[in-house]
């Protein structure tokens, strides 16, 4: 999922975040749909997008942790 800029409906203001489209794909419960006008629209409900961007930043620091571990070994075995 990647970040995109994009103009909100009930305003048309200039805003960013993530597309529902792609957020659906990976984690549809964190996608809302909703009617206006005869149109059906889609959101992405960030509250339910926390815990697994905190899930995933805790693997990413967890697997940084790891690889500077892994490169102080090896520097030491170097020197």
């Amino acid at each position: 999922v990647s970040q995109s800029r994009y103009k909100r409906i009930e305003d048309d203001k200039e805003d960013f975040g993530f597309l529902a489209g792609q957020v659906e794909e990976a984690y549809p419960e964190a996608v809302k749909t909703f009617d206006r006008d005869g149109i059906t629209y889609k959101a992405v409900a960030y509250d339910k997008l926390t815990a697994v961007l905190a899930a995933q930043l805790n693997e990413a620091v967890e697997e940084l942790r790891q690889l500077k571990a892994r490169v102080e070994s090896i520097e030491k075995a170097n020197n």
